[in-house]
């Protein structure tokens, strides 16, 4: 009796073992073992979708459970999407990052904002106008050569200015220091976002969007009492009071 309790005792151990390991190999292998089945999903469904793109793929990567295939454009490695394969689903990132160029769009702005700085030692903010999908073939062409991109008007710039006094000559001064400094370096974005900060009074902000020019103190002054002259409404200047 004691004998087979014995051998019932070591075979469930060896049983206990083997499937042990078998989950450890599963667990480590599974991947390998799927990707090819997973990778064939994904190239029918790249066929069905997107096959008159000029795309090439990377290879299969797989984190937290899910299958991931980058897919970037020929011309320009930082216009990409994602296709995602999880729980036998697919799906990606092609609205936002390929057609409307967030990818893209993230890697040129940090370029522009290293290269401003460099050349005027100003730290900006750069965001494009609109979406890729919604620039013309020229400019998107352009943007994919990445050719002369500060002097492309595809982007406007956001900057804080920091003031002594929250007063027409002083903000009108530094926003004529600051667009003089920009244009003797050629950078010449869409429009400028200014934001007015009072040093003596961090809370005390004033934005100006839409920017294309030096604005002298009367429209800052009418801007500072709320007056939407003339000159305002022809450029679509808009401003509002933060904090």
């Amino acid at each position: 009796m004691n004998k087979n309790k014995l051998i019932i005792g070591r075979a469930l151990f060896t049983l206990f073992i083997i499937v042990a390991f078998g989950l450890i190999i599963m667990n480590e292998k599974g991947p390998e073992i799927f990707s090819f089945k997973v990778e064939e999903k994904i190239n029918e469904y790249i066929d069905s979708n997107y096959s008159n793109l000029n795309i090439m793929k990377s290879s299969l990567s797989y984190k937290n459970n899910t299958f991931t295939m980058k897919i970037k454009n020929k011309k320009n490695n930082h216009l990409f999407f994602k296709i995602n394969y999880h729980n036998k689903k697919i799906t990606d990132t092609y609205q936002n990052d390929y057609l409307k160029g967030n990818s893209l769009f993230s890697y040129l702005n940090q370029k522009l904002e290293k290269e401003i700085q460099e050349k005027t030692k100003e730290t900006v903010v750069v965001k494009e106008t609109t979406t890729l999908d919604q620039y013309s073939s020229t400019i998107k062409d352009r943007l994919l050569r990445e050719e002369n991109l500060l002097e492309l008007k595809y982007y406007y710039i956001k900057k804080e200015l920091l003031v002594d006094h929250f007063e027409e000559e002083t903000i009108s001064n530094e926003i004529e220091s600051f667009l003089k400094k920009m244009n003797h370096n050629k950078i010449t974005p869409k429009y400028y976002k200014i934001i007015i900060t009072d040093k003596n009074d961090l809370t005390k902000s004033i934005e100006i969007n839409n920017i294309t020019e030096i604005l002298n103190e009367q429209i800052i002054h009418d801007i500072l009492n709320n007056e939407n002259n003339e000159y305002l409404k022809e450029n679509k200047i808009t401003y509002k009071y933060l904090n």
